[in-house]
């Protein structure tokens, strides 16, 4: 069945939606990225910290607990949290759960 339109230009009108989208989330996530460095400095006067301390570090975290985050999916780290979180391993989900 013919349309009449022809496939091109199907295919530019997907590609100018594509890169419209592109730059509102881009647009978006700078807007984001700002209010967040806003807030970071409104709590760091509110709390009375230095500038030189640094809110992005983990510091005190065991670096063998972030560094195999980047392997796990979203779902995986999750989880882990969960237990982690737990205050006994007997919740019936965490890692030393034995298969019945």
């Amino acid at each position: 069945m013919a349309t009449g339109v022809r496939h091109d230009a199907i295919e530019g009108n997907i590609s100018f939606a594509l890169s419209d989208c592109y730059a509102k989330a881009e647009a978006l996530a700078r807007k984001i990225h700002s209010e967040a460095k806003q807030i970071t400095e409104s709590y760091r006067e509110k709390q009375g910290l230095s500038q030189d301390l640094n809110l992005d570090s983990i510091e005190g975290v065991p670096v063998s607990g972030t560094s195999k985050w980047s392997e796990l999916t979203e779902e995986e780290r999750l989880r882990e949290n969960e237990c982690l979180r737990c205050p006994s391993q007997t919740a019936g989900h965490g890692p030393e759960r034995t298969a019945r």
